[in-house]
């Protein structure tokens, strides 16, 4: 039940601080942003969400097939490959950072400042995916978000604005090397390029076997049975000439995709196989026969698929591959799908081939495969390898460290186990980075913190390490079910259409923000890692309250802003030059007004706030008296989500029509809306 007085007049995790509360609050605050002082003056904490913002330029869209072509259009690949470079070395040190960043200022805004630049060179890159030449259909042009350059972004404006993204990330790149940034091992290797260099690939494996414990019994019984599968091609003694298939079936972050790596890159695969295919399926919506085919194909070739069959004449049909379908999500629907893709595997490679898939299938696609299906649960490590694991990841030389040192860690290890659910192989990777970065002489204090539940979500050594393990897509879902406001009347309905406008893939949605369907996806022993999940991503953007000492942090990329009946008008400091990096402003009133169905009394939007916020991908105002947007609306070039809903909204301006990168604007329940000549109202045009 929400109070009403002055101090609690919304939940207290909603409240921001008052007078005399900042201290008490200082590390207890939900926002990303905790204000300290120092000095007479305010500085904002770690942007906690650079990490998987620096994975998913790494993972999601540099390396899509779409910027390569675009790329070659532009003749600008040595420009993003630079661009590449220097992220990458930024992904090397970035955990280290923000972990020093809590304590060291001059590393925290180092941090700050990586990832202010992330976010502009990930505006950047969607600007150049949507990039239409001149001679391209008017429709199809895209204004030019690029600065000093009007009408249609040109090459050179585009050259232009990736050197000077190169310059800064090189220079962040400098000023990492300074101050002396620990380089993480599996940060350091990127799969994709040691597959280029032949020297590398069991320098590659080596590692991975250092990084992954827990896992040589299951490794080793799977190329057991693939070797015995081809020792008895050889002596003609199968009972099966097609494809093989190998299932990894299990949980959420037990570690099928490590397994799967390990599998992929060991030495007598390298060798026995004439060629070996990753494909990752988590930027697919749903399973798509002709895109895995594309994908293969384009893998194999080495250069984009546009004719399968050209393609394939020059692959030939005798070769004998290894393909890992990472991710995917195939239901009982794709039965067809599924059959269509083994039909063509089938008639590409030579029997003896070998196809692994990791992610969630419905068990009626490999029924009447018994016969060529070998099927591994992949479930959770011992607890011994779990304790080895965590003791790798809390000290920076173990093969250095002490015997008391060692002895200490061993207890706290057994210790903590029962309350993580320990056999979960990143609680113990996450738990033991925190010793890493805590002296020895708090290491007591540390553990007996840890050990509750509540001191837990609120350690950041916990948030940083949690955030950084967590799978980039799943951590920006997951973001946006937090950020996006969910009520009786909209449902998942708002929520499901931001996905849809930032790319997020289907079975995401499905699986991680419909709750019930949640549940009974995951075992009851997930439910840990979901709560982990949202304590830690709850501090990657700022909660505020509207009110006369407003006040956003300048680093401040996602704004979650609470209403309440009093609130007239947005905040000044929106409008505010300093405030100018917000990616996300989404509108939440009072948990009173939603369930009265109450509106914001909100009446007008300034025109030096869409000005200032040229930044902004998506916009929540629903449920207000907005009656019409500023022509300014139109610097929004990056917008690709609008929700105006239950407003009473009548116009849209003419320069809303600039904004070419516009998915999703949404005008249901706008009841005072306009009519046009031929009868029709805005919410009827435009509605979803």
């Amino acid at each position: 039940m929400v109070k009403t007085d002055a101090k609690s007049a919304v939940p207290e995790h909603y409240r921001a601080p008052l007078k005399g509360e900042a201290s008490e609050l200082q590390d207890s605050h939900p926002a990303c942003y905790t204000q300290r002082r120092r000095k007479g003056g305010v500085r904002s904490q770690t942007y906690m969400a650079v990490s998987f913002d620096l994975k998913f330029i790494l993972l999601e869209i540099l390396p899509t097939p779409e910027l390569k072509a675009q790329g070659r259009e532009l003749r600008i690949q040595n420009h993003l490959e630079m661009v590449h470079d220097c992220i990458w070395a930024l992904n090397k040190v970035i955990i280290d950072a923000q972990m020093r960043a809590l304590k060291e200022p001059a590393v925290e805004e180092w941090v700050n400042d990586v990832g202010i630049a992330i976010a502009d060179v990930e505006d950047l890159l969607r600007s150049i995916l949507g990039w239409q030449p001149r001679g391209a259909a008017a429709s199809n042009l895209l204004p030019c978000s690029f600065p000093n350059v009007d009408g249609v972004a040109s090459r050179h404006a585009i050259l232009l604005e990736l050197e000077e993204e190169a310059r800064r990330l090189n220079y962040l790149v400098r000023r990492g090397s300074s101050l002396c940034l620990r380089k993480e091992m599996m940060d350091s290797t990127y799969p994709r390029r040691e597959e280029e260099d032949e020297g590398k690939k069991k320098e590659y494996f080596t590692i991975l076997r250092e990084e992954v414990v827990g896992r040589d019994r299951e490794v080793k019984e799977i190329i057991h049975e693939i070797h015995g599968k081809q020792q008895q091609r050889s002596n003609n003694v199968h009972d099966h000439d097609g494809l093989w298939f190998i299932v990894l079936s299990g949980g959420l972050m037990v570690g099928k995709t490590s397994i799967a790596r390990m599998v992929y890159h060991h030495p007598w695969v390298c060798q026995h196989f004439s060629h070996r295919v990753w494909i990752d399926g988590s930027k697919l919506s749903a399973f798509n026969t002709i895109w895995v085919i594309k994908e293969f194909m384009r893998l194999i070739a080495g250069e984009p698929c546009e004719d399968v069959w050209l393609s394939y004449d020059r692959f030939g049909g005798s070769h004998r591959y290894f393909v890992i379908l990472d991710d995917f999500l195939i239901g009982s629907d794709d039965q067809d799908k599924f059959d269509q893709l083994e039909h063509f595997l089938l008639l590409v490679g030579e029997p003896g081939s070998v196809v692994m898939l990791t992610g969630d299938y419905d068990v009626n696609i490999f029924s009447e495969r018994w016969h060529s299906c070998l099927r591994h649960n992949v479930g959770t490590i011992s607890k011994d390898h779990w304790v080895k694991l965590f003791i790798r990841h809390a000290l920076s030389h173990p093969d250095q460290a002490g015997v008391e040192e060692e002895r200490m860690l061993v207890s706290f290890a057994y210790r903590i186990y029962k309350y993580y659910f320990g056999s979960f192989p990143v609680y113990a990777k996450v738990l033991g980075s925190i010793f890493k970065y805590t002296e020895m002489s708090r290491w007591q204090e540390e553990i007996d913190a840890l050990c509750g539940t509540e001191q837990r979500e609120h350690n950041q050594h916990f948030n940083l390490m949690f955030l950084h393990y967590l799978s980039p897509i799943v951590a920006r879902s997951w973001l946006c079910q937090l950020l996006i406001p969910q009520d009786y009347i909209s449902g998942y309905a708002d929520l499901l259409h931001v996905l849809v406008a930032e790319g997020i893939p289907r079975k995401a949605k499905k699986e991680i923000f419909i709750r019930p369907l949640f549940y009974s996806l995951f075992k009851r022993v997930h439910r840990p890692l979901e709560i982990s999940i949202n304590s830690v991503l709850e501090r990657c953007y700022f909660r505020m309250r509207v009110g006369h000492d407003s006040t956003i942090p300048q680093q401040c990329l996602h704004l979650h802003l609470l209403v309440d009946s009093r609130t007239f008008a947005f905040p000044t400091t929106l409008s505010a030059k300093e405030n100018n990096k917000l990616r996300t402003l989404s509108l939440h009133r009072e948990e009173e007004m939603v369930l009265k169905q109450r509106p914001c009394q909100i009446t007008g939007i300034p025109r030096a706030m869409f000005a200032n916020l040229i930044h902004l991908r998506i916009l929540h105002l629903g449920a207000t008296r907005i009656q019409q947007l500023p022509h300014t609306v139109g610097k929004l070039l990056n917008l690709r989500y609008l929700n105006l809903s239950q407003s009473q909204i009548q116009a849209l301006p003419a320069s809303l029509c600039n904004l070419r990168n516009l998915r999703v604007l949404n005008l249901a329940w706008c009841e005072k809306s306009e009519t046009y000549r031929n009868g029709s109202t805005i919410s009827e045009v435009y509605r979803y």
